[in-house]
């Protein structure tokens, strides 16, 4: 569908990486890894940070229903209890 493989998504992936290196904001990605990055990190390190920092820090559309399941739960639980 894409015309792609495997060797172009790696080299696409590279070249996002490169061109973050040299004129992306490094400290905010410093703040996402959580340390001061001194080296450009290669394709897998690169990504498994961004995506270990979206796992780690739900949008607020995720806490607002996360919120809301809870809520939930909770009136579920008293209603519950109510009828014993």
């Amino acid at each position: 569908k894409f015309h792609t493989d495997t060797k172009g998504v790696y080299k696409s992936i590279a070249r996002a990486v490169n061109a973050f290196w040299l004129y992306g904001n490094r400290e905010l990605y410093d703040e996402i890894s959580g340390y001061h990055v001194e080296e450009k990190p290669n394709n897998k390190e690169f990504i498994t940070t961004l995506a270990t920092y979206a796992l780690r820090h739900p949008s607020k559309e995720e806490r607002e229903a996360a919120r809301g399941a809870a809520a939930a739960a909770d009136r579920s639980a008293r209603e519950s209890t109510e009828n014993i």
